[in-house]
């Protein structure tokens, strides 16, 4: 089991995954029982990505469209799931996690499956704030399909 990965920042206190097997000790190694199957090229790239160090990354976020300006910092590590991403989001803006939501990264939306299958975005199951990042510096969340509450993220490494 992967331990929770998000980084949070809690008055001047940022909170760590503190489980065993967290990917701050990557093995050098991909377990047997997870690479069956998986043709070695593959094995050995994503051990390299496993093994690479975590970085820790600043999220600016900036609610669009109103004044005056709302915005909120957060601490988060570039292997959290974009589930923990929004759960994140969520949490440092005040919102109640009861509606849709969505990213998107350059020219690629995610949203969860169900949103995603009925719609032109990717399911985000699986994929890391890392790799849907690439090499840009800023995505955007839409909150609330309804209401429309767009928020720009500005990421910076710390």
């Amino acid at each position: 089991a992967r331990a929770k990965s998000f980084s949070t920042v809690v008055g001047s206190v940022m909170t760590k995954p503190t489980h065993k097997n967290s990917p701050r000790k990557a093995p050098k190694k991909i377990p047997k029982e997870i690479s069956k199957g998986v043709p070695k090229g593959v094995q050995r790239k994503a051990a390299k990505k496993q093994a690479a160090s975590p970085r820790v990354l600043e999220l600016s976020v900036v609610l669009r469209h109103v004044s005056p300006p709302v915005w909120r910092k957060a601490l988060i590590h570039d292997f959290a799931y974009l589930i923990e991403v929004h759960h994140l989001i969520q949490a440092v803006m005040g919102w109640d996690n009861c509606h849709l939501f969505s990213f998107t990264f350059s020219d690629q939306s995610y949203s969860d499956w169900e949103t995603a299958r009925e719609s032109k975005m990717e399911d985000m199951a699986g994929v890391t704030l890392g790799e849907a990042l690439g090499e840009s510096k800023s995505f955007s969340y839409s909150y609330d399909f309804g209401d429309g509450w767009e928020h720009d993220v500005t990421v910076s490494a710390i």
